[in-house]
């Protein structure tokens, strides 16, 4: 374990400011490349990594300074992401799939997009893709992870993406067909 690190841990648990500022100039940039490989966001890993240290701060009179702290922040970094993740997971499932479907080669007038029908028809049709093709349309469309990163993702290949990607708008299109003929005769 690092002696610089103990003795900041302990400095930092007595309240030294000073010492706190030194952790998070030593760490803050090596937390921020840390953090961008979770949420592939520069200002999202800034916030994510600041919060993390500025919960070493709020809970710095448990701090153990025979344990790391590195390993802690670190361990800290990663938490607060993942759960970022997961947040932005849920926010997706319930946010209307109209930008997904604006990609997808439909030519529909601008309005058919507003139509309450339509955003539940969207939704059902996500909904209804085979798993592993829903998987792959909302981490592209949603997430917006390329298709390489969403191959390192699932651990299936790239061709796979590409395949499945094709196989949920296919299906899209056929579920979506009659907003697209309704589209055009209006």
């Amino acid at each position: 374990m690092d002696k610089k690190d103990q003795r900041l841990a302990s400095e930092i648990r007595a309240g030294n400011k000073e010492a706190f500022e030194q952790l998070f100039r030593k760490y803050y940039k090596p937390l921020l490349r840390f953090a961008y490989k979770y949420v592939y966001s520069t200002p999202i890993a800034k916030d994510v990594v600041q919060e993390s240290l500025v919960r070493v701060w709020e809970i710095r009179s448990t701090l153990d300074p025979q344990l790391s702290i590195r390993s802690y922040i670190y361990n800290a970094v990663r938490n607060n992401a993942l759960d970022y993740k997961k947040h932005e997971a849920v926010k997706n499932r319930n946010r209307p799939h109209l930008r997904l479907v604006k990609d997808t080669s439909f030519e529909m007038k601008e309005e058919v997009f507003e139509d309450p029908g339509f955003i539940e028809a969207v939704q059902a049709a996500v909904q209804e893709l085979p798993d592993r093709a829903r998987e792959v349309y909302v981490l592209h469309r949603s997430d917006g992870f390329t298709y390489k990163e969403i191959a390192q993702i699932m651990e299936i290949s790239v061709k796979t993406v590409e395949s499945q990607m094709s196989r949920a708008l296919q299906k899209l299109r056929v579920a979506l067909a009659e907003y697209d003929a309704i589209s055009k005769m209006g």
